[in-house]
């Protein structure tokens, strides 16, 4: 009987573990959700908009002389490094949401 109580504790005692491990994991993805979100947000709504802009300025200035080749090199070198930054990030954030899924064990989006 002893034996039999002593099995059930050390069973219970791995399921709260389990469970307690998952959890933690799941806050940790949700933490990490919702600062990818909050990245994609400020590169989408903040600095894409300021690239494109700084861009169409320089290929307006260099078509009156006023801005050099280079300046609008590399300005559009800059609006397709925050585009890459943005999809990668976006991919990050994905496969986040489908770990969560998996942790969680059950489809949470559409």
């Amino acid at each position: 009987m002893a034996e039999e109580s002593y099995r059930v504790d050390v069973v219970g005692d791995a399921y709260h573990k389990a469970r307690n491990q998952t959890f933690l994991r799941i806050k940790e993805l949700l933490d990490k959700e919702k600062k990818g979100a909050e990245t994609l947000k400020l590169i989408q709504k903040g600095i894409l908009p300021q690239a494109r802009q700084s861009l169409e300025s320089a290929l307006a200035g260099y078509s009156v002389d006023k801005v050099d080749f280079l300046t609008l090199l590399n300005n559009q070198v800059t609006l397709f490094d925050w585009e890459l930054k943005y999809h990668r990030e976006l991919t990050d954030y994905e496969k986040n949401l489908a770990e969560l899924e998996q942790v969680a064990g059950r489809a949470l989006f559409d």
